[in-house]
């Protein structure tokens, strides 16, 4: 974990330099300078909507399993979002292990399933969206430089059929629960019978948490806030390229640009340092902003988002007397993967 920690400090840094180099930092500091505090603040109490809206979200798709008060709900969004952005990928494992301390009704697995069913509706959202606008609206083209929008449309598609293909998969993994735990448990058969027991708990759990997907109601309210909630970042962003002076950009770049921000995020960067601040300027230059103010608004838009969650998400950590060396040591990754697997929650 240590190592893993290490290499994502690393890309952040690369992309960092890239970001950075040949930067006239007089200009840069110019550029900042005149974004609009109004702006900044209509991106940060937007994107703070976007993180109810991922609540009442994670909710609904909990609600098979039990009834959850929102604001624990809330709490445990914002640690999950927090430790991302200090621990890449660290959020998906924190958030179903708190709530399964908490509230013994439901195991650390189910939930995590949950979690692994929203990651697949914000991409099939948020891809939609991008992709288009990729094909209706005239982006501009480029073939040079680290970000191409050849580039981004083929991994916008290539992630879209693999989006299309997982959720394909929870849902058979639902449908046909007994035939899929039968072969699960004939293909652990030469396992000893701990190591057997385990898997298989952890597969009756997991299924257990995708019962929403059984639910097609349910199904429809979750991707129709995963809509509201991608709706409500592009708003965020584009009030930040309002703040920049790039009115002029059209209508729908902010959702190209979002778009784009999704798939820089498949980076292991910690909170997507470098990598969506390397891509958002990227994307605004291809639209003909100015290098100084395209960088200018990259910086606003990921810290309207990271630095309020991840202030707010150590506030939640403090409350919960967790430390922020718990969120990456290899002792507690180990033994939260240790607990998923048995489908517990009781320790953290």
């Amino acid at each position: 974990m240590k190592i893993k920690i290490l290499l994502a400090n690393l890309v952040a840094l690369t992309f960092l330099y890239l970001f950075l180099r040949k930067v006239d930092f007089a200009e840069l500091g110019a550029a900042l300078a005149m974004v609009s505090p109004l702006a900044i603040g209509a991106a940060v109490a937007i994107n703070m909507v976007s993180f109810w809206i991922r609540t009442v979200r994670w909710r609904r798709l909990l609600s098979p399993l039990g009834s959850f008060p929102f604001s624990r709900l809330f709490k445990l969004v914002v640690i999950g979002f927090c430790a991302n952005n200090l621990v890449p990928r660290s959020g998906e494992l924190a958030r179903p292990l708190l709530l399964g301390r908490s509230e013994k009704q439901v195991s650390a697995s189910a939930a995590f399933a949950t979690v692994v069913i929203e990651r697949v509706f914000d991409f099939l959202v948020v891809l939609l969206l991008f992709g288009a606008i990729s094909l209706l609206a005239p982006v501009p083209t480029a073939s040079d430089g680290l970000v191409t929008t050849a580039n981004l449309r083929r991994g916008g598609l290539i992630l879209a059929a693999c989006s299309i293909s997982g959720l394909g998969l929870l849902v058979a993994l639902r449908l046909r629960a007994r035939a899929v735990v039968a072969l699960a448990r004939a293909v652990c058969a030469p396992l000893p019978q701990r190591a057997r027991d385990a898997v298989l708990r952890l597969l009756g759990t997991f299924v257990e948490g995708l019962s929403v997907l059984g639910r097609p109601g349910d199904v429809f309210w979750g991707l129709f806030q995963s809509t509201m909630m991608w709706i409500a970042i592009i708003c965020a962003a584009h009030a930040v390229l309002l703040g920049a002076g790039l009115s002029a950009l059209p209508w729908w770049s902010s959702t190209f640009l979002v778009g784009a921000s999704a798939l820089a995020m498949i980076i292991p960067s910690p909170g997507g340092v470098g990598t969506v601040h390397m891509v958002v300027s990227e994307v605004l230059e291809r639209f003909g902003s100015p290098v100084a103010t395209a960088k200018s608004a990259a910086i606003v838009i990921h810290a309207s988002s990271f630095v309020p969650i991840l202030l707010l998400g150590l506030y939640f950590l403090h409350t919960e007397h967790l430390r922020i060396r718990d969120l990456g040591s290899a002792n507690e990754q180990n033994r939260a993967e240790e607990l998923i697997a048995r489908g517990e929650g009781e320790v953290l």
